[in-house]
């Protein structure tokens, strides 16, 4: 497991982490989910678990699975999230270069729970979604969402959703446009 983080002040950042099955494959996954909980170098947590045990049964091709996240402000109640311009911009410099690696990408980031559109707005939750799908985009690689989107707008976060609710394919052109509608 490698990880790439940082410490600013009093926050600690993650903008990946690498984790390699001990299996035969071919492909590695990008998971781009909201932010970091308490997973590090040293302890997982139940929603890296969770999207751990995913790839692993739902995508048997998968030797390696990388997690970055819209924001890299380890936080555990996502209602808490707060912008870091500065980590913002180095966290999408730094998936910039993953994509080079990456074969896929799947999509959980959610929405802050109890988070009022103000809040959305405050954070530029729906630009930093918007970075990524046109990143994702432009690099020509094909995304996933674990079953439907939430409100038609937000993929389902990994660590909540049941394993009998299978990984598909999702519309960027569809979610870039919803997003842009939003903006």
């Amino acid at each position: 497991m490698v990880v790439d983080g940082n410490s600013s002040g009093n926050n600690d950042f993650r903008y990946s982490i690498r984790i390699p099955y001990v299996r035969t494959g071919t492909q590695i996954a990008l998971v781009v989910m909201m932010n970091p909980a308490t997973a590090n170098n040293l302890v997982s947590d139940s929603t890296i678990n969770n999207v751990l045990t995913r790839i692993y049964n739902e995508r048997r091709e998968v030797k390696e699975v990388i997690i970055v996240n819209l924001y890299p402000l380890y936080e555990t109640y996502s209602s808490e999230l707060e912008l870091h311009q500065q980590q913002s911009e180095l966290n999408f410099e730094r998936i910039s270069l993953l994509l080079n690696t990456v074969d896929f990408a799947v999509l959980g980031w959610g929405k802050p729970k109890g988070a009022s559109a103000r809040k959305l707005n405050e954070i530029k939750y729906h630009n930093h979604a918007l970075k990524v799908i046109s990143m994702l985009q432009q690099a020509d690689i094909p995304a996933f969402k674990v079953g439907e989107l939430r409100e038609d707008l937000y993929p389902k976060h990994l660590g909540r959703a049941p394993f009998a609710t299978l990984i598909s394919e999702i519309n960027l052109d569809y979610l870039s446009k919803k997003l842009r509608g939003i903006l």
